[in-house]
């Protein structure tokens, strides 16, 4: 039933996609929700990577998300896959980046919710 559901959810995405007016009409309620209720243009965000670390079937790059308009600096890690699949994943966390990894420094392997 998940799955269902998760294809129905990609094709409405993907429709609503194709047409940026929908998307935004459909989208903005959740957005601004997320965003306390404020939209704010962010402006010009850059990616500046401090180090790249090769870990054999992935990669994983640590660096900063700046935004040059408001001075914001956010610490950010990417891991990507050698082979991807074509799939994104954002992992928002209470406890930050040290969520992705388990406690010999790999990459947790499953998350669970309690």
């Amino acid at each position: 039933m998940l799955r269902r559901l998760h294809e129905d959810a990609q094709k409405q995405l993907a429709g609503e996609q194709a047409a940026p007016g929908r998307f935004r009409q459909a989208y903005s309620p959740a957005l601004e929700i997320l965003l306390d209720g404020r939209q704010v243009e962010a402006g010009d965000v850059e990616w500046v990577e401090m180090q790249k670390t090769d870990h054999g079937s992935w990669a994983e790059a640590r660096g900063l998300l700046r935004n040059k308009r408001y001075h914001e600096e956010l610490p950010a890690v990417f891991c990507s896959p050698k082979q991807g699949n074509g799939r994104t994943v954002v992992w928002l966390s209470r406890e930050g980046k040290s969520a992705l990894y388990a406690a010999d420094g790999s990459l947790q392997a499953e998350r669970k919710n309690s």
